[in-house]
C-alpha cells in the first residue's frame, strides 16, 4: 500500500481581539487558555482602560492598572509566552467629547497592528473576533492541526474567510452575577429557520422571538428566532494578501477591495463562531449607556435597549427595575407572571441548537462531546447545524 505523504506543521494561526475585561480578567484569562488549548498560534491582546485613554491612535505612556492585572493575569495562567497584552489604541475621542471612544475605529487600529505583528512572526491567518466569542472547531479534533486544516481549505485566491456565528440564548437566572458564561450556558440560536437537524422551528406566540423590520446585515423579517446581535459572522484574513486590512470588525479588504466581490471569500467549513452577547446584566447596561451617547447601530435590540433605558431613568420610569425587568424579558426571555416564580418561555422547540445538560461546556468543548440522539430527551446534537445553516433558508 502507498504510505500517506508526511504532513508538515500546522498552518499558523493567530487572533486579534480589543478587550476592556468586562465580564472580568478571569473571564478573559479563560478565554485565552480556551484558544491558546484549540490551537492559536498568538493571541494580540489589546487591552482598553477607560480611565488610561490613549492619544491620536498611539499607545499611552501612563501605566494602565487593567492592562498590568491582565498581564499578571496572564502569567500566573501560564500564558504570557502565547498572549501578547498591549495597550488598545484608542484614538482621540469621536464628536460625543472627551470620555467617549469611538469603539469600531480603536478596534481597526488594533487590528491593523495585528497585522503587521502577525506577519512578522509568519502567521498564516489572523482572526479578529471579540472577548465574548470563542472559535469552535465542530469535528472531533480540538487542535492546532484542525483549526490549521479548516483554513487550508480555503481557496488560494481567497483571502476573507467568513465564519457563521451562533448566538448564546442566557438561561443562568441570577440575574446581577458576574459569572463565566462560556462555562455555564449551552443554549444557542441558529441564524435561520431550522433546528440543527433540519425540522422546522415550530411557530411560537410571543413575537419577542423573531425579528421584526429586519436586521442590516441580513434583511430578515419576520422569520427566524432573534439574534440581539450581530449575524453576519467575523472573519480570518490571509496575511500574505497585499494590502490586507480590516474592514470593519466582521470582514478583510485588500488592495483588491472587497472581498466578496473580488470573488475573494469563503466560508469556513467545519468552524462557526459561539457568541455570547449581553450575558452579564452589568456589561448590558454600561453599553446601552455608552450607546445612548455615541448610537450608530440604530437596529432591533440595539435601539430598543437604549431607548428602554432613556425612558426607565425618565421621571417615572420605574428606574433600575424597570431596565432589569427589561433585560429579562428581552435577553433571558423570562416571562414574570407572578413575583415569586418568573417562567422561562424558551423551550427547545425554539431555540434552533440546544445541547443537553449533560453536554457541559468543558467536556464537548474538549473533543469529548457525546452526539445525543434526536428523539431523546434533552436536545439535539449541536455539531449538525453547519448542515443547516447551508441548506436552510437565509
Amino acid at each position: 500500500s502507498e504510505e500517506s505523504p508526511t504532513r508538515g506543521p500546522p498552518t499558523r494561526v493567530a487572533v486579534a481581539t480589543t478587550s476592556c475585561a468586562a465580564p472580568g480578567v478571569d473571564v478573559l484569562v479563560w478565554w485565552a487558555r480556551y484558544h491558546v488549548a484549540l490551537g492559536v498560534d498568538t493571541i494580540y491582546l489589546y487591552v482598553h482602560d477607560p480611565s488610561v485613554v490613549a492619544q491620536k491612535g498611539a499607545a499611552s505612556k501612563d501605566p494602565s492598572p487593567l492592562l498590568e492585572e491582565v498581564q499578571r493575569g496572564l502569567r500566573e495562567a501560564g500564558l504570557d509566552r502565547a498572549v501578547l497584552a498591549l495597550p488598545a489604541l484608542a484614538g482621540p475621542p469621536p464628536k460625543g467629547g472627551a470620555g467617549f471612544v469611538d469603539v469600531v475605529a480603536m478596534q481597526e487600529r488594533d487590528a491593523t497592528d495585528a497585522i503587521r505583528r502577525a506577519r512578522a512572526q509568519s502567521m498564516a491567518w489572523l482572526f479578529h473576533i471579540d472577548d465574548d466569542e470563542l472559535l469552535h472547531l465542530t469535528g472531533p479534533e480540538k487542535n492546532a492541526a484542525a483549526l490549521g486544516r479548516a483554513v487550508d481549505r480555503a481557496r488560494a485566491k481567497a483571502f476573507n474567510l467568513r465564519i457563521d456565528n451562533l448566538e448564546c440564548q442566557r438561561t443562568f437566572e441570577d440575574v446581577p452575577s458576574a459569572y463565566n458564561f462560556f462555562e455555564r450556558e449551552t443554549r444557542f440560536k441558529l441564524r435561520v429557520g431550522l433546528h440543527a437537524d433540519g425540522a422546522q422551528v415550530a411557530r411560537h406566540h410571543d413575537p419577542r422571538y423573531y425579528i421584526h423590520g429586519g436586521n442590516p446585515a441580513s434583511g430578515a423579517d419576520g422569520a427566524t428566532a432573534p439574534f440581539l446581535s450581530y449575524w453576519n459572522g467575523k472573519s480570518a484574513g490571509r496575511l500574505d494578501e497585499p494590502g490586507l486590512r480590516p474592514c470593519g470588525v466582521h470582514f478583510f479588504a485588500s488592495a483588491r477591495g472587497d472581498a466578496a466581490r473580488a470573488d475573494a471569500q469563503d466560508k469556513a467549513e467545519g468552524l462557526v463562531l459561539l457568541h455570547y452577547p449581553f450575558c452579564h446584566f452589568a456589561t448590558w447596561r454600561h453599553k446601552f449607556n455608552v450607546l445612548d451617547a455615541t448610537q450608530r447601530s440604530d437596529w432591533g435590540h440595539y435601539r430598543a435597549a437604549r431607548l428602554a433605558i432613556v425612558d426607565a431613568c425618565a421621571p417615572g420610569g420605574g428606574g433600575e427595575a424597570a431596565i432589569e425587568s427589561f433585560y429579562k424579558e428581552t435577553v433571558m426571555l423570562l416571562d414574570e407572571r407572578d413575583d415569586a416564580k418568573p417562567s422561562r418561555k424558551t423551550s427547545k422547540d425554539h431555540v434552533a441548537v440546544f445541547l443537553p445538560e449533560v453536554a457541559a461546556p468543558q467536556h464537548w468543548r474538549s473533543g469529548t462531546y457525546v452526539q445525543t440522539d434526536d428523539t431523546s430527551e434533552g436536545g439535539r446534537c449541536y455539531h449538525r447545524c453547519e448542515k443547516a445553516d447551508r441548506e436552510g433558508p437565509k
